[in-house]
């Protein structure tokens, strides 16, 4: 990540001017919710993985994300044309401050949404990383992020 170097340094004024640069290459729904709004504390209900080969298209892979926001709304993300999807899940990085113990007892999952980051790459992809409280980090690179209320 660019902006955020870890939880005490975070240029969040840097990154929303970095994102007004770039806001043209999402719509209106997209780039009004990451300009006024974050998923920050939010929950990842569904995660689908969707390869559209029949399709004959170019990049045919694509990610669709639910989220049930911290003020209880829903929200589908969908990314397309993915050339990259990372996911690094390992529940024993999810543990108390000075122990061993996992949070919750492992309860919680992959847990809540912590911080992300919307860059475009050199080839003019976009590069979404997402960081969520369990220590989970997701990278996707792609060609179009949509954010949608559901």
């Amino acid at each position: 990540m660019r902006f955020l170097v870890d939880d005490d340094n975070w240029d969040i004024i840097g990154y929303k001017e970095y994102f007004k640069s770039i806001i043209h290459l999402f719509d209106n729904i997209t780039s009004e919710f990451i300009l006024t709004n974050s998923f920050h504390d939010g929950t990842i209900k569904h995660l689908e993985l969707i390869n559209h080969v029949d399709e004959e298209i170019e990049d045919p892979t694509s990610i669709r994300m639910m989220v049930r926001h911290y003020d209880e709304s829903f929200y589908e993300i969908i990314w397309s044309k993915v050339r990259r999807f990372y996911f690094d899940y390992d529940i024993t990085r999810s543990v108390y401050t000075n122990s061993n113990e996992i949070v919750s007892n492992s309860m919680c999952g992959i847990n809540e949404w912590g911080y992300d980051e919307i860059l475009e790459t050199e080839d003019h992809m976009l590069s979404h990383e997402i960081v969520l409280c369990s220590k989970t980090r997701i990278i996707i690179i792609c060609k179009e992020i949509q954010i949608n209320p559901v």
